[in-house]
């Protein structure tokens, strides 16, 4: 069942204080084969809630409480920011007004309109006061000659003192010795209540509004400063793994450049030493010795005419030293070119002999380093992005660098012969190789890091991230695992995470969609390109691949039987998986699967050309199962057997695709279901009474043929009633008309389905036709030219279009009977490799 059923998975979440982000990213990638769960809103949710609801609109203006508005405010913002002040400000100004109102309100309770407090040097005068609450007011104020009410107000008490202006001066000191200070209204309150009342609402409404503005834009600025974060941390990890990716491309150029200056070095130490012993122990054939001591012995003359042209042409053009007469100069420029030939010669063997070469002049770590960047055998790494973050980005830009001077020093190995003695050789190659060493060593630490990056860029995009109990946050992951690593994952988590908040694994339910890991091997994982193609198996549903390669490759051969053409077809096949040489715009991937597809397609067709005794378009030997051009009957009814054969299974496959997904009204009583196969049997039984009959329609009432028709007119009603049934049990609002639907289908599409597999004989009978028509034709020219490029001919239009029907019989008369495809592909975080520090 392995081949036809996903991987078991299990859903995982877990749950972390933010802190240790790093260490839960880290644990995912180590374990590797974790699918994740996107996260779209990661960044909205890091916002402060009260942010989020003004940002999407979800609270008014006037349910703001401003003073819990302001406290949020100040954990993100420093107490300078402008906003900050003015936010403070309207939130004080708010808390007055709101005083004020309550002021207004026990005015109107008392039926005291605020006007009589406004001072017009009556005899009589009405003051406001306010101070703590007092309660000892008769002793306090029962020595002053006034009428005093007291009324509490939230913390505060409000003092309305009614006296003669004579005693003005005695009874205010006196009030303002105890603590309390004069209540000035404000020049708008000056009214009646009423009035009063409805011009404070006005400046409230007011206050909240242009608060509401100020808190819109700190909200705007947090989430830019959110996102800068993440933008920054996310662009920093991008441009690390792009610039790892430049060095994959770029070690080629490096490995180039380190070999023309292995050669240098090698025959400047030559020429220096004259010690041919080290061409020896490196292992350089005797010519390319032989040559090079004659270079250094008897000078450029030793040369071949062609490596005389390359040689000399570096002095063409330097007139002025002929010119100016100075020898020395010629000397050395003689002794530049003798080292430049030198090195030409050894050169062309020194691809072979690079470690050796290495190994002598001291440059082994150097070659060893970049090999391994080359074949990515170097030992995967890990960081802590929380320390690390801008150590990789200083790393990056240093490996940017030398990437960007690469094109200089290659520039630089080809100008070599421009140097006007051995010591500038010697100058530009240390220069060089101190260059390739840098180069080598930060590659190194950069491409080490490289499946790190990968995944934890995809991470970074899925790990969530929620803020909760005001600034606590929390890091979640969800997603899904194979059940064989579970106990892996809470292993690693438990391990590398200081801290868990929450960990639990469990069994999918039937509602949920989980990944999908297909586990085919050998040539059946290059054959899931077919069902791929029709689209990703349901975790729900059984994978058709096995049951598409089967019958794929049965019905080419059926219909393109030849021995010869198939060995063809197979051959080439084999080739392209063997070699995966790219062509038609098909990279290697593709060409492997094409290989594989056209491997089996053609080893079919060598089977039904050794049945029918075709090779190559001719009868080679008597058939040993049929021959299409002369068993007409035969091959049709091989073709319909084949066809209901096919319907039953997949019509079999979707009882078990339903019984999976616990649907068993439709496993039983759906068109695709019993019911279905029922119908279609009791049909089958039907139509060849009525063939067999000569086409009788009455037949179907006969004895021996009614309870047949019985037994499909039963199931048409009891797949009507499937409709009825998942209406009334399950709620299917369109149950009833998924029910006509498939009985409609019963009807009309069953029998089209079955009769579509007539072009299965067909193409085997054009196959042989062909043969007829090159046998005709060769009375016309010579037999072996007709019969070679009739099976040209054949071999590319017919062996493309046999494809096209088989593609065509799988895809809609098989597959649409139990396959979906509207599943989810599983894609591990990263390799089960683990990553070491």
């Amino acid at each position: 069942m392995t081949a036809i059923r996903p991987e078991e998975m299990v859903r995982f979440r877990i749950i972390v204080p933010s802190e240790h982000k790093d260490k839960l990213l880290s644990a995912l990638i180590n374990v590797g084969a974790v699918h994740l769960d996107p996260h779209a809103y990661r960044l909205e949710l890091t916002i402060p809630e009260l942010f989020q609801n003004i940002l999407e609109k979800k609270v008014r203006a006037e349910e703001i409480n401003l003073e819990e508005a302001l406290k949020e405010a100040q954990k993100y913002l420093p107490k300078d920011d402008p906003l900050i002040v003015e936010l403070a400000r309207l939130s004080k100004e708010y808390i007055n007004k709101l005083f004020l109102k309550k002021v207004i309100e026990v005015l109107n309770t008392l039926n005291i309109d605020p006007i009589v407090f406004r001072d017009k040097e009556r005899a009589v005068v009405h003051k406001l006061y306010v101070g703590k609450l007092y309660e000892t007011k008769e002793d306090l104020f029962k020595s002053l000659r006034a009428i005093i009410n007291l009324v509490k107000i939230e913390d505060k008490t409000l003092l309305m003192i009614t006296f003669k202006r004579s005693l003005f001066s005695e009874i205010d000191n006196k009030i303002k010795e105890i603590g309390f200070k004069e209540y000035e209204l404000p020049e708008y309150c000056y009214t009646t209540s009423d009035r009063a009342l409805e011009y404070i609402e006005r400046e409230l409404a007011r206050i909240k509004n242009r608060a509401f503005d100020i808190l819109i834009e700190i909200a705007h600025l947090i989430k830019s400063s959110i996102e800068l974060e993440y933008a920054t941390r996310l662009e920093i990890l991008e441009k690390a793994y792009t610039v790892c990716t430049k060095i994959s491309g770029e070690i080629d150029n490096a490995f180039k450049i380190l070999r023309k200056t292995l050669s240098l070095e090698l025959a400047l130490r030559l020429i220096s030493t004259k010690d041919f012993s080290i061409l020896k122990n490196i292992g350089f054939s005797e010519h390319v010795l032989e040559k090079a001591l004659d270079v250094i012995e008897k000078g450029l003359v030793s040369l071949g005419e062609e490596e005389k042209k390359i040689i000399l042409s570096q002095l063409i053009g330097d007139t002025r030293l002929l010119k100016e007469k100075e020898l020395k100069r010629l000397k050395d420029k003689y002794n530049v070119l003798k080292v430049l030939s030198v090195s030409m010669i050894i050169e062309k063997e020194i691809s072979r002999k690079l470690p050796n070469v290495a190994e002598i002049l001291g440059r082994k770590d150097l070659l060893d380093r970049l090999q391994k960047i080359k074949s990515s055998e170097l030992t995967a790494r890990s960081i802590s992005l929380r320390e690390g973050l801008i150590e990789l980005s200083n790393l990056t830009e240093e490996a940017e660098l030398y990437l960007n001077k690469l094109s200089e020093i290659s520039s630089l190995v080809e100008k070599i012969g421009d140097a006007t003695s051995p010591l500038e050789i010697s100058a530009t190659i240390k220069r060089i190789i101190e260059y390739l060493e840098s180069f080598s060593a930060t590659s190194e630490k950069l491409v080490s890091l490289e499946p790190f990056l990968r995944a934890r860029i995809e991470a970074e995009n899925l790990i969530g991230e929620l803020r909760i109990f005001r600034q606590r946050g929390v890091i979640y992951a969800t997603g899904w695992i194979p059940k064989k690593y579970s106990k892996l994952l809470e292993n690693t988590v438990r391990s590398e995470v200081p801290r868990l908040l929450y960990f639990k694994v469990r069994e999918p339910s039937r509602e949920e969609k989980p990944p999908v890991s297909l586990k085919h091997k050998g040539l059946l994982k290059y054959f899931s390109s077919l069902t791929l193609a029709r689209g990703i198996p349901d975790y729900w549903e059984i994978d058709p691949t096995v049951f598409f390669t089967v019958l794929f490759t049965i019905m080419y051969g059926l219909m393109f039987g030849d021995i010869g053409l198939g060995a063809v077809i197979a051959v080439f096949g084999a080739y392209l998986y063997i070699t995966q040489r790219e062509f038609l715009g098909m990279n290697k991937n593709q060409v492997k699967i094409l290989g594989a597809l056209m491997t089996g397609c053609g080893f079919s067709a060598v089977v039904f050309g050794v049945l029918y005794g075709i090779a190559f378009l001719k009868e080679v030997w008597h058939p040993i199962f049929l021959s299409p051009i002369h068993d007409l009957e035969e091959i049709m009814a091989v073709a319909l057997i084949f066809g209901a054969i096919q319907l039953l299974l997949a019509m079999s496959l979707s009882v078990a695709n339903k019984i999976i997904s616990h649907d068993y009204i439709g496993a039983f009583l759906g068109g695709t279901g019993l019911a279905g196969i029922i119908y279609y049997l009791a049909g089958i039984y039907i139509a060849y009474s009525i063939v067999e009959h000569g086409f009788n329609l009455s037949v179907a009432l006969s004895p021996p043929v009614l309870p047949a028709t019985v037994v499909a007119v039963i199931s048409i009603i009891l797949v009507f009633i499937s409709g009825v049934l998942k209406r009334k049990i399950e709620g299917e609002e369109e149950g009833i008309i998924h029910g006509f639907i498939e009985l409609m289908e019963m009807i009309i599409a069953y029998p089209a389905n079955s009769l579509s597999y007539i072009r299965l004989a067909a193409f085997a009978i054009a196959h042989e036709i062909f043969g007829v028509l090159a046998e005709t034709m060769g009375h016309m020219m010579n037999p072996i030219v007709s019969l070679f490029f009739t099976n040209i001919i054949v071999l590319g239009i017919e062996g493309f279009a046999v494809s096209i029907q088989a593609l065509r019989l799988v895809y809609y008369e098989f597959s649409m009977k139990f396959f979906k495809g509207e599943g989810m592909l599983y894609q591990p975080l990263a390799t089960r490799k683990v990553l070491s520090s």
